[in-house]
């Protein structure tokens, strides 16, 4: 009818908005999975054990949905508007714009804002009353690749948000409870590493050099040289992101006890790996059935595992087909 504004919402915005409501429903599943699980926290991250990158593809969807035609913009102050951006935006460690998975760790990263209108503020609807999502497709320094998943309380569309965003980042830092960081090593992993510095050391002085160090056939998965070094040369326990992280030192760990001639040795990655499996009841990689060949078969959880975060399987939250 002439005179009447069709307030219709087009065909479009109806199909965005869905795609959005699939990507909420997958992360409160997630979410709801670690809380089950006694690992619920308000601060952190999730390792998707995900090698073919089908959950991320879902994400990157959506993505290229809103995005049409256009090229991604990036996150810091993708927009002056109060509004922010619209939907979604770059968030690349090089431009500053993610503090994780930084030093080549990153393939890509992308943010996503909880708005379901271009003209209105995020909405608090994902765990915690968080408005923003940070995906991205990451890799362990052992060179396995996983998709990163992370909620945010605000994200980095607009002015207001960038400000907010950094009270956050310093407040995250004070925050002991309900904490599940990947930048994290917690200190009982900590302690064990001395223990471990001495395993690599002898099995560089008496199984050959460093470059050695692999786990075999699988290029993708291997303890490099300099990670290895990394791990032997730390004299001060550093802390994740600074040379090394719990799946190098899982591996580390593995590789000792696999290939070590005495028994003194061999028990030092042994040690280790029952160390890990009773913090984060994963497989149990330390009994004797963990051939090398098995290993590089199931890559149990551990070898995903950057530092305290959440690690999960597809099929945990039935997301597998």
């Amino acid at each position: 009818m002439r005179g009447v504004k069709d307030n219709t919402l087009s065909r479009r915005t109806l199909q965005r908005r869905a795609k959005l409501e699939n990507l909420i429903s997958i992360v409160w599943a997630l979410a709801d999975h670690s809380s089950r699980m006694g690992e619920g926290f308000e601060s952190g991250s999730f390792s998707v054990i995900d090698p073919e990158g089908k959950l991320f593809r879902v994400f990157d969807a959506y993505i290229s949905f809103v995005r049409g035609a256009r090229e991604l913009k990036n996150g810091v102050f993708v927009s002056v508007t109060p509004f922010g951006s619209g939907f979604v935006y770059n968030r690349d460690p090089k431009k500053r714009a993610s503090s994780h998975y930084k030093k080549g760790l990153s393939l890509r990263q992308f943010g996503i804002d909880m708005r379901f209108e271009s003209n209105a503020y995020a909405l608090p609807i994902l765990p915690y009353q968080t408005t923003h999502l940070l995906v991205g497709r990451v890799k362990t320094m052992t060179g396995l690749e996983k998709t990163f998943i992370k909620y945010e309380p605000h994200g980095l569309g607009d002015v207001s948000s960038v400000m907010a965003h950094g009270v956050d980042f310093l407040n995250s830092s004070k925050m002991r409870e309900k904490k599940r960081s990947e930048k994290d090593i917690i200190k009982p992993i900590l302690k064990m590493v001395p223990s471990l510095q001495k395993g690599l050391v002898s099995l560089s002085n008496n199984h050959g050099p460093i470059e050695g160090l692999d786990a075999g056939r699988d290029e993708s998965f291997g303890l490099s040289k300099s990670v290895a070094l990394n791990i032997i040369n730390d004299k001060k326990l550093k802390l994740a992101g600074k040379g090394y992280d719990v799946s190098s030192l899982a591996l580390a760990a593995y590789l000792i006890w696999h290939r070590a001639y005495d028994e003194k040795t061999k028990e030092m990655g042994i040690q280790f790996l029952n160390t890990l499996e009773s913090i984060y009841h994963d497989e149990k990689i330390s009994e004797a059935g963990w051939s090398m060949e098995s290993l590089l078969r199931r890559k149990p959880k551990v070898f995903y595992r950057s530092g305290n975060e959440v690690v999960v399987r597809l099929y945990d939250v039935g997301l597998h087909n």
